[in-house]
């Protein structure tokens, strides 16, 4: 492995700003477990589909809003305590998501493609709602909000 091109390539991919997004699913035995995630795209629209790095049988994504920086941080960290400590919210079906988070979706994984040390899973999206803010967006290693100029 050549370590100074892996550190460049590091280097460079951080400039891409991205989306925060909090992944959530709900296993067999009823725990929860989260984690956040930047790799988050639709690929379809009909029918609402959705990739994402990491695999469940049922899931939730929350798109994280600007006043969720620590939330983003807490489940990245993978600390035992992330979801006691609040700033989430059971929904109806049971899965949790970000409490006032601009935009949330649920559904389950219809394929999954393993590349590296990556699972790209797409999910067919069940649910949807949308309740507006700025997003949360991470780039150069920070959590960054978005202002809009006029």
């Amino acid at each position: 492995m050549n370590a100074p091109l892996v550190r460049a390539v590091h280097r460079a991919t951080a400039r891409f700003a991205t989306g925060v997004v909090l992944l959530t699913a709900r296993d067999a035995s009823l725990s929860d477990w989260g984690v956040t995630v930047g790799a988050f795209l639709p690929v379809s629209g009909d029918p609402p589909l959705v990739a994402l790095v990491l695999g469940a049988d049922r899931l939730a994504l929350s798109i994280l809003g600007a006043e969720h920086e620590e939330l983003a941080q807490r489940f990245a960290s993978g600390r035992p305590d992330r979801f006691v400590l609040g700033g989430t919210e059971r929904l109806a079906s049971g899965l949790m998501a970000a409490t006032g988070a601009p935009a949330v979706l649920e559904g389950h994984p219809v394929e999954t493609l393993r590349r590296g040390d990556h699972v790209v899973v797409v999910v067919e999206v069940e649910r949807a709602e949308v309740h507006g803010g700025e997003p949360l967006v991470y780039v150069a290693g920070e959590y960054r909000g978005l202002t809009r100029e006029a």
